[in-house]
């Protein structure tokens, strides 16, 4: 302890603006931080503080407050330059069920896509929580990116034992 220099008992303020998850002080993030921390941190499964539900149903709350096309390329950037397969595909089934008419969405929903299985997933998350009829900006996006595989990388990712199959996915798709 200091003997000659003693404190002056100055109260320091509270560190944050609001309560994170495990109850302490934080700062409050804007909704695009939000967006991106998600995105780049779930793999939309339990975690200690939040269920994946829980992540899902914020990541929801938060589409709502961003720009679509922000979370289009951010959904883009974390499946191409971070590998984030599930939450990629949550923000891609949702994209597709609230944006409709844009140029751009089809373009996504193919880049979004990297294995053959990306498709299955998609369309399975979709079909669970939105049921038929399928977009036709996912039908499009979807036909762009069949083409890009070859015989193998098909066959690989049939998934015949699947709630949906890649044969599926064709047969909603339809492409050329």
């Amino acid at each position: 302890m200091s003997k000659f220099n003693t404190s002056t008992a100055v109260t320091r303020p509270r560190a944050g603006n609001t309560t994170n998850l495990a109850g302490g002080d934080a700062f409050k993030q804007s909704s695009k931080l939000e967006f991106a921390s998600i995105l780049l941190t779930s793999f939309v499964k339990d975690q200690y503080y939040r269920s994946a539900d829980d992540t899902v149903g914020r990541l929801k709350q938060l589409l709502t407050e961003v720009d679509p096309l922000f979370a289009a390329k951010a959904a883009v950037f974390a499946r191409d330059e971070f590998g984030m397969r599930s939450i990629s595909h949550v923000v891609a089934g949702e994209l597709a069920h609230s944006v409709k008419g844009e140029s751009w969405s089809k373009d996504f929903l193919n880049r979004v896509v990297v294995r053959p299985d990306d498709m299955t997933e998609i369309l399975a998350y979709y079909l669970s929580n939105y049921g038929k009829p399928v977009p036709n900006s996912l039908k499009k996006g979807f036909a762009k990116a069949i083409g890009r595989f070859d015989g193998y990388q098909i066959a690989k990712y049939l998934q015949g034992d699947k709630a949906v199959s890649l044969v599926d996915v064709v047969n909603i798709v339809r492409p050329k």
